[in-house]
């Protein structure tokens, strides 16, 4: 029968200790690019609960053998009921150029380069993906810190990805709501509307810069992320 108890979560600090364990294990240099919620954990709210760590890299040979021995080797330890999880992703529905702006983590590490992406593109990443912890979790990350409303509508005329335009807009909108409220969300709604404005297409300056002081005037104070009814996982914290 399969197992459907609790979710076994784990916060920031827990994927730096597998990570650093990884690192320990390679004789020569890697890359991991962390994506998801490990990367919220890791790079930008160490509280955060996730139950897996995705990458957009690669694991091969010596990588993906050191990561399943780590693996392996915390389960045991801790006495987890499952391995805990690292998976790669072929492909990320991403703003362009993000690998650019990607932020270094864990500077000490002798082999094992690991980096985040920076904040915003992170939460389109995540609007892409559209799911209701995605927001939850994109709303803890703004009372942490506040996103810039100007960054995020650069960022939506950036974006790349593969499924349709009318479900990321809803997406996004759905964001916008969660962050600012339904006024910012239908100010938002009518800007995507207007001909000419889609994903992929460059935003101007004085466009982004008019519509983010519009939100600023209508923003509301948003309730918390309720986490009570989930049907999977204890409400320990904001999780993906």
């Amino acid at each position: 029968m399969a197992d459907t108890g609790a979710l076994e979560l784990h916060d920031g600090a827990f994927w730096e200790l597998l990570l650093t364990r990884v690192d320990a294990e390679l004789t020569a240099p890697a890359v991991l690019l962390v994506i998801g919620g490990a990367a919220i954990g890791l790079g930008h709210y160490r509280a955060f609960l996730t139950r897996d760590l995705d990458t957009i890299s690669s694991m091969p040979g010596e990588l993906g053998l050191a990561v399943g021995k780590v693996c392996r080797e915390l389960q045991a330890e801790r006495g987890l009921r499952r391995l805990p999880e690292v998976s790669c992703s072929a492909v990320c529905d991403a703003p362009e150029g993000y690998e650019a702006r990607c932020t270094r983590l864990l500077p000490n590490l002798r082999f094992l380069q690991v980096s985040v992406p920076e904040r915003h593109d992170l939460a389109m990443m995540k609007v892409a993906r559209g799911d209701q912890r995605d927001l939850d979790a994109l709303y803890t990350l703004n009372r942490v810190e506040p996103f810039n409303a100007e960054t995020l509508l650069e960022m939506y005329g950036e974006m790349q990805f593969g499924g349709a335009e009318r479900t990321f807009n809803f997406n996004f909108r759905l964001f916008v709501d969660r962050l600012y409220g339904e006024r910012a969300a239908e100010l938002v709604k009518a800007w995507i509307e207007t001909p000419g404005n889609c994903p992929g297409h460059i935003v101007p300056a004085a466009e982004r810069r008019a519509l983010a002081e519009k939100i600023a005037k209508v923003a509301e104070v948003q309730p918390e992320p309720s986490l009570h009814g989930r049907t999977r996982g204890p409400a320990r914290g904001p999780f993906l």
